[in-house]
């Protein structure tokens, strides 16, 4: 049995046949079936390339699609119309192809746009972060909330590495200046921060121990009587001008203590006593 359609034809054979621009064309045979049946499994490629096609109709209409993709999709459909192994209205399914070309180039400059506008603002967005971290890093280090401005920093660092990670692939040649500029604010900041906690170190270092000489002297000082108190004083003033030392601040500053409260107890019973004497004169 035999049968014949606009676009295709099956022998009794169960050889199927192509209508191409009035051509006939084999495409295939499908043996041991019904003719009916050996057609429809031909016409089922042509409903999935048509299916392919449609959903790339669809894509090209969507700005979120790629277009490298949409591309090379189309170019696989292409090729199956070059040489079809199934049929169908075959002219039809070029016919959309062609119309998808111009749509896909609006497609493909819509993107460049959006990419475009995309890497502008991912170095704008990383100049901010470097002009911010050139800022942090010029700050007068004796002024600086060192734990504070490490958060920054740090927060600053996220922010870049997140713009790499899920940012438009930027230009090299453009972005690594950017990248130098903020690197280099990052490295002045760490090398200011070691050098005022290494300052910090030597100062309560040297600090400690003067404020120890002091407690020796102060200590020293309560064997001399009332006389001393003007020497104690002059003893803590100098202690006010040395840095804090953390810990152990507190044990030498109470035996400090102790021992001007002796030398001010000996000066506040000399000071009775000349009250008593000149009250008694």
């Amino acid at each position: 049995m035999s049968i014949e359609t606009s676009h295709a034809s099956v022998d009794e054979n169960n050889n199927v046949y192509l209508i191409d621009g009035g051509e006939k064309k084999l495409i295939g045979q499908y043996p041991d079936v019904s003719a009916e049946e050996a057609l429809a499994y031909f016409q089922r490629k042509f409903n999935d390339l048509d299916a392919q096609i449609r959903i790339l109709e669809q894509r090209v209409k969507t700005t979120s699609a790629t277009p490298s993709a949409v591309e090379e999709n189309l170019k696989a459909v292409e090729k199956e119309l070059v040489e079809p192994k199934f049929v169908g209205d075959v002219n039809s399914l070029r016919n959309r192809v062609e119309q998808l070309k111009p749509a896909l180039e609006k497609l493909r400059e819509e993107h460049k746009q959006r990419t475009e506008e995309a890497v502008a603002q991912a170095l704008a967005e990383k100049e901010k972060i470097a002009a911010k971290a050139e800022q942090i890093a010029n700050r007068d280090t004796s002024k600086t909330i060192w734990k504070n401005a490490s958060k920054e920093m740090q927060e600053l660092f996220d922010k870049w590495q997140t713009l790499q990670k899920s940012g438009p692939r930027v230009p090299k040649n453009v972005a690594d200046p950017i990248w130098k500029k903020f690197s280099k604010a990052r490295a002045k900041f760490e090398a200011d921060k070691r050098a005022f906690f290494a300052d910090l170190d030597k100062r309560v270092k040297d600090a400690k121990k003067i404020k120890s000489d002091i407690v020796k002297q102060a200590e020293s000082l309560t064997s001399k009587g009332p006389d001393a108190a003007d020497e104690f004083k002059k003893l803590q003033n100098q202690w006010k001008k040395l840095a804090r030392i953390g810990k152990g601040e507190e044990a030498l500053w109470d035996k400090f203590k102790a021992a001007g409260d002796v030398i001010f107890e000996q000066k506040k019973a000399e000071d009775q006593k000349l009250r008593e004497e000149e009250l008694e004169n």
